[in-house]
């Protein structure tokens, strides 16, 4: 999740706009991983990635557990993947609605809108503890 830091105007995650997209990951080590350019939009882009991760041969190792961020007036949307069949994400999420899978039904994702960074850890904290691996990531949707 986010830091107080990354809210602030001048920040790089604040100045994404268009097309553009900002991806910081957090992976325990003293900065974040930040990865920005021209992308598909925030929803395609952050399922994109979080299967990139999830799909990689290792764990991410977390060192200090999850991180909440400051208090943010935005509505935030956020992208949770998880290792585990769908039934996981309907059990944890609510009003959980589209859960998506794949053909396997060995990993799940959707969508959870208008939820706050204390609601997610929340979430998070429930899904390590189904033993679910999560992998959660926010994005910003704007309407043209």
């Amino acid at each position: 999740m986010l830091g107080r830091d990354h809210f602030v105007a001048e920040s790089a995650l604040a100045r994404t706009r268009d097309e553009g997209n900002h991806v910081d990951v957090f992976a325990g080590w003293r900065a974040p991983l930040c990865a920005s350019g021209p992308g598909a939009g925030g929803l395609p882009t952050a399922t994109a990635l979080l299967s990139d991760l999830v799909s990689t041969s290792t764990a991410p190792r977390r060192t200090a557990g999850a991180r909440v961020s400051a208090t943010d007036v935005r509505e935030q949307s956020w992208a949770v993947e998880v290792l585990a069949e769908p039934a996981v994400l309907h059990r944890a999420v609510r009003n959980c609605a589209l859960v998506h899978t794949n053909d396997t039904a060995s990993e799940s994702w959707t969508v959870v809108r208008k939820t706050t960074p204390s609601d997610i850890a929340a979430l998070l904290a429930s899904l390590e503890t189904a033993g679910a691996s999560p992998i959660i990531a926010r994005f910003d949707e704007t309407l043209s």
